[in-house]
Formats: structure tokens, C-alpha cells, sequence
């Protein structure tokens, strides 16, 4: 199965924490604005800072898919099945200081 690709800017720590701080977990967290995807598909994703810091890069599988339509558009929820080691302890220490 072929991995779509998905790049989420934040402006700044602050506003990626105030996105997904509360929803991200050891296991997966949402992407919001990533597009239409499947449930089931893989998705190579990196979530970065606006001057080109990465936070978290990885693999996921879409789990659930949401219409966010006035919102912001799409949503989908995807399951680690992998991510670099700088991510791994970024999401622990988000979820230290919860």
C-alpha cells in the first residue's frame, strides 16, 4: 500500500500546542487540515515549525476521518506505526506537562 504524504505547518510551539497538546497521545493524535484520506491508508506525515523545525515525523494509518467543513476543513486520526526519535520525545514531553 502506497503512503500519501502529509506536511502540517505551525506558526509556533505555542500554536501546535494549543492544536493538538490535549489530543495527542504515545499511540496517535489527529491532523487536522491533512486532506481527504481513508480509513485504513498510510500516511508519511511531518508536522514542522514555520522556520522549518521538524517536531515529529513518521508513518501513520488513518483510523477515522471526520468533515470539519467551517472549521477548517478535513480531520483524520492516525495510529503511530512509526516515528523518528525526535518526535518520540517530544510527544513524551508534551504529554509530561499535561
Amino acid at each position: 500500500m502506497k503512503e500519501s504524504q502529509v506536511r502540517i505547518e505551525c506558526e509556533s510551539l505555542a500554536s501546535f500546542l494549543e492544536r493538538y497538546g490535549s489530543r495527542i497521545t504515545e499511540t496517535g493524535m489527529p491532523l487536522l487540515e491533512a486532506g481527504t484520506r481513508s480509513v485504513g491508508s498510510l500516511v508519511q506525515f511531518e508536522i514542522i515549525l514555520k522556520e522549518d523545525y521538524p517536531l515529529i515525523r513518521g508513518v501513520g494509518q488513518v483510523v477515522r476521518t471526520s468533515d470539519r467543513s467551517g472549521v477548517g476543513g478535513s480531520e483524520i486520526e492516525i495510529k503511530f506505526l512509526h516515528l523518528d526519535k525526535r518526535g518520540k520525545a517530544f510527544i513524551k514531553k508534551v504529554m509530561a506537562h499535561r
